[in-house]
């Protein structure tokens, strides 16, 4: 009877064991389910919102197409088209410049015109519209805003040199580049100013990064080690390539072989691994000196251990 019960306890066992994995597994795959769907869901809403802005758009278009010039000044498209310059809102631009192609021409209260303005406030896709606007390409660009400033001049006042700055540059007259602001300032003068204290940040940076690559040890006693064993290193190494030249470039005269050739070698040799022992001991020392000085000593023990096998 018991040989009977046990194995179907155990089976049983199994089964609820079995049972609680798949639990488990269907729990983490509905899971997975819920977050999918719920992304998808976002993107279907962002997607209804997006549909329902560009129909509210185009009922705006439509109203302003009626629109006189006084009445367009009264309900605020002027201020509206140049808040959406700013907030890079090439759509609303775009629309509304299309039910009244006039509105390209309207300026802001310091006198910068569409283009203009979206080169000051950093916008490159609604610059980018001038592309497709032919011959009004060059008035667009032209002209200057209440302070005497060419569009250079606000290019010039960019955070950074950007692709902006230097499609500006591509497409106006190259006279620009000397014309004088009211402060008398040349686009290029006005760029430096703005940008001294990236120069700073800029030399900053560079020296910080200098100085993170090559360690600064001059202040440490082990640093001045490291000086002297890196040039006993340097010296032994080119006393020993001189001996081996002298052995490769000698008369092999049989009186030779007695004293003089022996004893090149064995100078170059000794200077050869006398080198290799400073350049290691020092670079040890240096990197160890900060609480490990102990473990230098066994292991430039350990570093003669070739040396003596060979002798």
């Amino acid at each position: 009877m018991t040989g009977v019960v046990l194995p179907l306890a155990v089976e049983t066992i199994f089964c609820e064991e079995g049972l609680r994995g798949s639990n488990k597994l269907l729990d983490i795959f509905f899971r997975i389910l819920d977050q999918f769907l719920l992304g998808m869901k976002q993107i279907h809403q962002r997607k209804l919102m997006n549909n329902r802005a560009i129909e509210v758009l185009k009922v705006l278009r439509d109203e302003v197409s009626t629109l006189k010039d006084q009445q367009l000044v009264k309900a605020g498209v002027h201020s509206a088209i140049f808040v959406a310059v700013e907030n890079g809102l090439i759509e609303f631009v775009v629309e509304i410049i299309k039910s009244h192609p006039l509105l390209l021409w309207v300026r802001n209260a310091n006198g910068e015109s569409i283009i203009k303005a979206a080169v000051v406030h950093r916008q490159e896709k609604i610059f980018n519209l001038i592309h497709g606007m032919g011959g009004q390409k060059t008035r667009l660009v032209g002209g200057r805003d209440k302070f005497g400033n060419n569009i250079l001049h606000l290019a010039a006042r960019l955070a950074t040199a950007s692709q902006l700055d230097r499609e500006v540059e591509r497409i106006v007259n190259p006279k620009y580049l000397e014309e004088k602001n009211d402060d008398g300032k040349v686009p290029r003068t006005l760029f430096t100013e703005e940008h001294k204290h990236l120069v700073k940040e800029g030399e900053k940076w560079m020296k910080d990064t200098a100085a993170a690559c090559i360690p600064v040890f001059y202040r440490h006693k082990a640093f001045m080690g490291f000086i002297i064993s890196d040039t006993l290193s340097l010296y032994s190494a080119t006393t020993a390539v001189l001996m081996f030249l002298y052995i490769l470039t000698s008369r092999y005269a049989e009186g030779r072989f007695l004293e003089i050739l022996p004893k090149r070698l064995i100078i170059g040799l000794a200077s050869l691994f006398f080198s290799i022992a400073s350049a290691f001991g020092a670079t040890l020392y240096l990197t160890l000196s900060h609480g490990l000085e102990w473990v230098a000593i066994p292991l430039s023990l350990l570093a003669a251990v070739p040396v003596s096998l060979y002798a």
